[in-house]
């Protein structure tokens, strides 16, 4: 009896472990594609972002510069 119920629990363990690998897929295509999406509302908003802000990309470009150097520094590192 107790053999047949260690079986069982097997049986149900290895099922769970499975619908749980085919949900990780499931979630990960999902991020991508969410991932694609906002990639591509970025590109049709780029344009008006720089009519409305006009010196944003060269702002951006400066953000960007001081976040990659923050990375780098030793207190960035310590932030990880």
């Amino acid at each position: 009896m107790l053999r047949r119920e260690v079986a069982f629990l097997r049986s149900e363990v290895s099922d769970l472990c499975e619908a749980l690998a085919i949900e990780g897929d499931s979630t990960t295509k999902h991020v991508k594609t969410i991932y694609k999406m906002i990639g591509m509302i970025n590109e049709h908003l780029k344009p008006v972002v720089d009519k409305v802000f006009p010196g944003y990309a060269e702002t951006r470009k400066q953000i960007d510069a001081l976040v990659k150097g923050y990375g780098n520094s030793p207190r960035g590192k310590k932030a990880r």
